[in-house]
C-alpha cells in the first residue's frame, strides 16, 4: 500500500482531526474521507 507513518489525533471544537506528518501532506483545503473497514482513506 505505500508509506506508512504515524500521526497525532486531536480534539478540535467538537471534531477530531488528524495531524499529519509533512511527508503525508496532501494539495488544497479538502479532501475526500472513506471508510474502509475500521480505517479511514483520506484523498485529495
Amino acid at each position: 500500500m505505500g508509506e506508512s507513518g504515524t500521526a497525532k489525533i486531536f480534539m478540535h471544537g467538537r471534531s477530531q482531526a488528524v495531524r499529519l506528518p509533512k511527508e503525508f501532506r496532501l494539495p488544497g483545503k479538502e479532501v475526500r474521507v472513506s471508510r474502509l473497514g475500521q480505517g479511514v482513506l483520506l484523498e485529495p
